[in-house]
């Protein structure tokens, strides 16, 4: 591929594409933690998961709290290597204010994901409460969301948890994703569950 690029026979965009991930890989390399985060979701977005989680895995070693908030997402999502690293990855990077982190982690606490209990259990239905409100709020002082159709189909998701949560018809029940009660509030754009 690099001789390809050279010649010119691959396009240019792809071309400077390919330069540009061969670049931050040699940083990554040489011990950069952002470009281990580049570099890791670069590859996740080519499907090329065990390699983006080991670039992740490098990152959070070095205490990148992009690397972890991923890594504890992506972990939850693929049900991958520890469910329990995994939310240790997504509360560390929930506490310092990554709002991806905290999206997930309340999600987790919510379908009982990742070695974490049921919502059933009180605490952890305020947990969940509690991270995804912060989200739904833009409380979190680091916005890793930054793809803006990502982020509001996961506002909408979560304002549909909190909603469900806060439902007095579905607390009685033991599955609160059942939970048809909810109606969009037009101008919030918030999923509202009817209290009654």
């Amino acid at each position: 591929i690099h001789i390809l690029v050279n010649a010119g026979t691959v396009e240019k965009e792809r071309g400077r594409e390919w330069t540009e991930m061969v670049n931050i890989k040699k940083k990554a390399e040489n011990g950069d933690p952002n470009a281990m985060y580049s570099f890791a979701l670069f590859l996740e977005h080519y499907g090329i998961i065990l390699a983006a989680k080991t670039w992740y895995l490098k990152g959070a070693a070095l205490d990148n709290t992009l690397c972890m908030a991923y890594l504890g997402s992506s972990l939850e999502t693929l049900n991958g290597y520890s469910m329990h690293d995994s939310a240790m990855y997504l509360g560390i990077a929930a506490e310092r204010g990554s709002d991806v982190a905290a999206y997930w982690l309340g999600k987790a606490f919510f379908n009982g994901k990742m070695g974490l209990s049921s919502t059933v259990n009180e605490c952890h239905t305020s947990q969940a409460s509690k991270w995804l409100t912060k989200f739904m709020e833009g409380t979190c002082s680091i916005k890793h969301f930054t793809d803006e159709r990502s982020r509001k189909r996961a506002l909408t998701d979560a304002s549909h948890l909190v909603a469900m949560i806060n439902c007095k018809r579905c607390k009685a029940g033991d599955d609160r994703r059942l939970c048809v009660h909810t109606e969009l509030d037009t101008q919030t754009g918030i999923l509202n569950c009817d209290q009654e």
